[in-house]
């Protein structure tokens, strides 16, 4: 089929990261390259799409591994390269003439910096896993949208309605931008709904400390805002909290591979999960889109990533708020 125009679709990504950083972001980068690519060739391959057009992939590097002033070597966990994504971004809207459209970003906080950028040359950027409250902020990103839902806090709240809850203590994780902003979020809906906080606790207080004020506040409702990796001590160390008496509601569940006996799959079977993530293997977007990952996975032979399309990918995809 002719193709009268070209265009190019940024991907920016931390391409140029070293596996050994961190290698669960170097598998999800290399997800969304893959997915990316995927959806270049369909776009391609089916004239109704883009009548006419023929995009190109362009692949930005997000990643710089020179330490930023003031850093410590931990960089990929301390300022996620925002900087040189920044003048990456600059350099792509500059330099890439046809540029279309953009895709990527991975982290919320370099996201910031990248979708500023774009919006700043009036380019329409798709974020892929950034979950950060503050990035729906029309005003400060006006051509940024996203896949990953960041309305946790509206939902809680919806379940909170429901339930005719009146009191809650929060527990946060304020290492994570998304999460804190989030709870923040959180802490906003509460108050315009008349619900009383009774305690916003950080998971830096530790177990001990988090256990004595939900007790001393007679807390029943527990809204956490933390990643499983800081979840995880708190939930399987406050086990007199875990129970018929205790509702324990987040956007991340507690990950029982630490903690592998009876108890902790039990303690773990009543919590509450509030995510977009899961899939909806009867969706008709989903059920597409996984056909042809896994037809693409055996033209690569990346038969690794078969399972895990399921659980990263799929879902945020397939999601039916996407249709």
């Amino acid at each position: 089929m002719s193709k009268e125009r070209e265009f190019s679709l940024g991907i920016i990504l931390p391409f140029n990261m070293p596996q050994e950083i961190a290698p669960e972001i170097y598998r999800d980068t290399m997800y969304m390259k893959t997915l990316a690519d995927l959806a270049i060739r369909d776009i391609n391959s089916n004239n109704d799409i883009l009548p006419g057009v023929l995009v190109k992939p362009v692949y930005i590097n997000s990643w710089s591994d020179e330490p930023s002033v003031g850093t410590n070597s931990n960089l990929v966990h301390s300022d996620e390269s925002r900087g040189y994504a920044g003048v990456a971004a600059i350099n792509a809207s500059l330099k890439v003439f046809d540029l279309l459209a953009v895709y990527g970003g991975q982290w919320s906080g370099a996201t910031k910096v990248i979708a500023g950028v774009f919006s700043q040359y009036s380019i329409p950027m798709c974020g892929d896993l950034q979950a950060d409250p503050s990035l729906s902020n029309k005003n400060d990103y006006p051509f940024f949208f996203r896949m990953y839902s960041a309305g946790a806090a509206k939902a809680m709240n919806l379940l909170l309605k429901e339930w005719k809850v009146t009191r809650v203590s929060l527990i946060v994780s304020q290492s994570s931008a998304a999460y804190s902003s989030a709870a923040d979020d959180m802490v906003n809906i509460l108050n315009q709904n008349g619900v009383t906080i009774l305690d916003v606790l950080t998971v830096s207080s530790g177990p001990d400390y988090i256990k004595s004020s939900l007790l001393s506040s007679d807390t029943r409702y527990i809204l956490c805002f933390t990643q499983a990796t800081d979840l995880n001590p708190i939930y399987f160390n406050l086990t007199d909290l875990i129970g018929p008496n205790y509702v324990w509601i987040g956007m991340d569940s507690p990950v029982i591979s630490q903690y592998i006996d009876d108890s902790a799959f039990n303690a773990v079977k009543g919590f509450v999960l509030v995510t977009p993530s899961t899939e909806d293997h009867k969706n008709p977007n989903y059920r597409a889109l996984d056909s042809q990952w896994h037809q693409i996975v055996d033209e690569l032979n990346l038969t690794n990533f078969k399972l895990n399309i399921e659980v990263e990918s799929a879902g945020f995809m397939g999601y039916p708020d996407f249709n």
